[in-house]
This record gives C-alpha cells, structure tokens and sequence, in this order.
C-alpha cells in the first residue's frame, strides 16, 4: 500500500490548465479523423512547452491539459514559468490555426492558480492515478 498523501499541505504549487476550444466545430467542418489529429497535435505541442517551462504535464482530460509547476521539483518561480507557458502555448496555438487555416472557432483558454496542495495515489481497487489536490 502506498503512503497517504501529506496532510500538513506544505507544498506549494502552481496548477495549470489549457484547455482548446473549437473541437466540435472542427470535428463539423473536417471530420473527426481530422479533427482528432488536430488536437492531438496541439496537445503534444502544448505537452512539450510546458514540460519546457517546468511543468508536470499530470493528465489530460479530452482536449484539455493540466500541468503542474512546482511540484515534484519544487521551484520558487513556478507561477513565473507558468506564465511564461501560457505566452507561449498562445502563440503557438495562433501559429497553428493560421497553419492549418482552422479560422477563429478553434483557440485554446488557459487558467492557473497557485496554492498550498496535497498529491498522492488516489483511487479504488481497479483504477489508480497520482493525483495532486486543493484548492490551487
């Protein structure tokens, strides 16, 4: 069995999510092969710059990324490399819409916040993430 998380909530962190909007649009107008492939490399490109940046890229949920800086490797510019990610996830979503010619309905929103968390193991007998929680 693993250890439970830490409950004193020392660790302080920045979450980060970036979220692409326009999916069902895309999925409309190309198709949904198309519009898959698409996002799946807007996500890996976003994968990338964040890792760049410092973040833990900790899961995908659909189209949408969530990263964490400052955790596991603690930094105490966190909320600066994030900032720094958001810029430049922005642009290269720009870069790839006009690349693509996918017109306005596809972009990407982007929401971070930084704040004390807990992280560890959670889930049931069968399925099990790791898994940072809080109110960050």
């Amino acid at each position: 069995m693993n250890p439970a998380p830490d409950p004193r909530g020392d660790r302080i962190a920045t979450i980060f999510f970036a979220d692409l909007l326009g999916f069902e649009a895309l999925a409309a107008q190309r198709g949904p092969d198309e519009a898959f492939a698409i996002v799946t490399r807007c996500l890996r490109r976003l994968d990338e710059i964040a890792r760049r940046h410092g973040g833990a890229v900790d899961k995908y949920l659909g189209d949408c990324l969530m990263a964490v800086f400052g955790f596991p490797v603690a930094s105490a510019r966190a909320e600066e490399e994030a900032v720094a990610a958001a810029e430049e996830m922005l642009r290269a979503v720009e870069d790839t819409r006009r690349e693509l010619d996918l017109g306005d309905a596809f972009s990407v929103r982007i929401g971070a916040n930084t704040g004390e968390i807990l992280a560890g193991e959670l889930g049931g007998a069968v399925i099990r993430e790791f898994a940072v929680i809080g109110d960050a």
